[in-house]
């Protein structure tokens, strides 16, 4: 079942192509994040346990919202993915219901982002950068030079790039946590956000 999402997923990739909407496929680095998607053919949820295809004993999972029953679950794709540092995630995909709207404040604000500054606020209040990299740059550095030391194809080399891969996951699981709780915050404190029409990530 994998292999068939994947040329299901080749297949798009091929008509988004054809259409002029995206560039031609390529192969996705062995060294990148590797994914594999499972339909309900593929896998089975019983007794609160995940049974993936192919496998003897269901794998054990670290359930991240504990008021939700695994054995309710009724998910019709799982996408069982494994980072470069060595870590495995599962995600389901499940239907769930609207959430309720948050309580109008009657507020409006506009956001100017800079480069001294994340953002300016029209209120006046000004969002400092984190710094995420900065504080891991000792670290990183470390690490990087182990990297460049090793042999290339050695299993020191391939040991010392999971290091490197968990630092950055560290760096990108901090600046994500940053932004949505900084987005949170703003959308439940204003009801309308006006921010400059400028291409950021030119």
């Amino acid at each position: 079942m994998p292999l068939q999402q994947t040329l299901r997923h080749q297949h798009t990739a091929f008509q988004h192509f054809f259409a002029g909407h995206a560039r031609y496929p390529r192969f996705k680095s062995r060294n990148g994040r590797q994914a594999a998607h499972d339909t309900r053919r593929a896998f089975r949820i019983r007794g609160g346990e995940l049974f993936l295809a192919k496998q003897k004993a269901p794998p054990r999972l670290a359930w991240s919202w504990p008021e939700v029953d695994l054995a309710n679950l009724n998910p019709p794709t799982v996408v069982v993915a494994c980072e470069p540092d060595g870590r495995f995630y599962v995600t389901f995909a499940v239907d769930t219901e609207v959430p309720a709207s948050v309580p109008a404040t009657g507020t409006t604000v506009g956001i100017d982002l800079g480069v001294k500054n994340l953002a300016t606020l029209s209120t006046g209040e000004t969002i400092a950068h984190p710094r995420h990299v900065e504080r891991k740059a000792r670290h990183l550095k470390r690490y990087q030079r182990m990297v460049a030391r090793r042999q290339p194809g050695s299993n020191n080399r391939r040991t010392a790039k999971k290091k490197v891969a968990a630092v950055h996951r560290k760096i990108r699981h901090a600046r994500t946590d940053f932004l949505h709780k900084t987005t949170t915050r703003l959308v439940r404190a204003h009801d309308t956000i006006a921010i400059e029409d400028l291409n950021v990530g030119a």
